[in-house]
């Protein structure tokens, strides 16, 4: 369908009144699946509470039909997204009785998809203009701009983070600092903060970036994986001055927590192989491949509400369909990687794997291998790249395991920090925080520092739901 008619039907008609935007509410929620042996699926909508529907299945079609009764208003309608995996319709409801789309089968993948899995039917939720003031709310907390206000309601509505002030006061000697330190991070301002959020947002993570320190040449730097620095500054793997990228982090008003390795792994951290990995990879762009497979794990335990798993197939080709290269690079490469084929478009991809009779949520939750090569190079976000280096450096020995499956809560929850470190002077002032606070008007809680022992193939089959995300498995 054109995406000028789903417009149109956004905007105009009706829908329930009298709402209050909220956060992600423009997402349609999953009603029902309508199944090739007429199988009736009823559920209560805003204006009909009464909606029942049923598919009626032939060789050439489905043609979905709804019976709406109970309506609230005289003047009210309900707004439905129909899909399939390859192709959806818009349907409005504004009547009581009978009312019916039909799709056309495309090709026998569609309709043996349908057949297995349903005709997917979704609900506008807040319809049709509050879809508009809740893409708008919504667009603003990971776009901007937005005010620090917002963003830590949006924390505490999602992850259940309250932030508590400090002094921001530690100012550290960078002789205090060692190779290998890890920098546990948290923006907080409201700006150039899009992809912190969607990541805490996604994971449960109190962090939304990662970073860790070298000295090299004589000079302590920052280095780091970042795609989210604001207009015109540098992306990617890069390196940073000490003393600039502490002034810009406090000046941006970022939380920064300092963690230290423990002495045995400290042992093992080799400063030369570290600063050698850094210099193979500097310049790599930002790992957008990968960003959403390192956090989706399993094939129905990743999604946060209300974000829901049939969403997902719709999201990734409506997407494609506005904006390929977009789509290409954040998910296309990757799902090609895990079919072994080579420059699939979402459709076609949609197709091979009804060809195949498998799943695409086993496909998406099928582990990142750290080898692929995407068209520019490998594919590392923050905590990857920090893990990486980690391991180039020798700090988990033999250990087999694929970096690209760690998320920024994963990382720091590894055991291997110091637990009763004994902090510089500076650092005291947050007595009963295990790391060092370097920066921040509010403290950094990172629940779970520090107590997964690494283990062989670990975080590939992890699940994690709100309001703890705690690993399913």
């Amino acid at each position: 369908m054109d995406l000028a008619i789903i417009y149109v039907f956004l905007f105009i008609g009706s829908a329930s009144a009298g709402f209050d935007p909220s956060f992600w509410n423009f997402i349609p929620v999953h009603k029902g699946q309508l199944f090739s042996n007429g199988t009736d699926s009823t559920w209560v909508a805003p204006c009909f509470a009464q909606t029942t529907a049923y598919l009626k299945w032939s060789d050439k079609a489905g043609t979905a039909v709804f019976t709406a009764a109970a309506r609230n208003d005289s003047e009210c309608t309900d707004l439905y997204l129909l899909a399939t995996n390859q192709n959806f319709h818009v349907h409005r409801v504004g009547s009581s009785g009978d009312d019916q789309v039909t799709f056309n089968w495309r090709n026998d993948e569609e309709k043996a998809y349908v057949a297995d899995y349903g005709l997917q039917v979704f609900l506008i939720q807040d319809g049709v203009l509050g879809f508009a003031e809740d893409l708008a709310l919504t667009l603003e907390l990971f776009i901007g701009p937005k005010t620090a206000a917002e963003q830590r309601l949006f924390f505490k509505e999602y992850l259940n983070y309250t932030f508590v002030p400090r002094a921001n006061t530690v100012v550290l000697n960078q002789s205090d600092i060692l190779s290998g330190d890890y920098l546990a991070i948290l923006k907080t301002d409201g700006l150039n903060s899009g992809v912190n959020d969607m990541i805490c947002f996604g994971t449960g993570s109190h962090t939304g970036h990662t970073a860790t320190t070298l000295w090299m040449d004589g000079q302590l730097y920052v280095v780091e994986s970042t795609a989210d620095l604001g207009p015109g500054e540098p992306t990617g793997i890069i390196k940073t001055a000490w003393a600039d990228w502490v002034a810009a982090a406090n000046k941006s008003g970022t939380l920064v927590g300092l963690l230290r390795l423990n002495e045995t792994v400290r042992a093992r951290f080799d400063e030369q192989k570290a600063i050698e990995f850094f210099k193979s990879v500097e310049g790599l762009p930002y790992g957008f491949h990968n960003f959403v497979f390192g956090w989706v794990d399993t094939p129905d335990d990743n999604y946060p509400p209300p974000l829901s798993t049939e969403i997902i197939p719709l999201v990734f080709e409506l997407l494609d369909y506005v904006d390929h290269a977009e789509a290409d690079r954040l998910v296309g490469q990757a799902l090609n990687k895990r079919l072994n084929t080579t420059g699939l478009r979402i459709y076609d991809l949609f197709v091979e794997m009804e060809r195949r009779n498998v799943s695409f949520y086993d496909v998406m939750a099928y582990p990142e291998q750290d080898s692929w090569v995407y068209s520019d190079g490998l594919s590392m976000v923050c905590d990857v790249f920090v893990v990486s280096l980690y391991r180039a450096a020798g700090v988990f020995g033999d250990l087999q395991f694929q970096a690209t499956e760690l998320t920024p809560k994963d990382s720091y929850q590894l055991d291997i920090f110091e637990h009763d470190w004994q902090r510089p002077t500076a650092c005291l002032q947050d007595q009963d925080l295990p790391y060092c606070q370097i920066l921040g008007d509010y403290q950094l809680l990172l629940p779970g520092f520090n107590t997964i022992e690494p283990y062989p193939n670990m975080f590939q089959h992890c699940g994690g739901m709100p309001p703890t995300y705690e690993h399913s498995a």
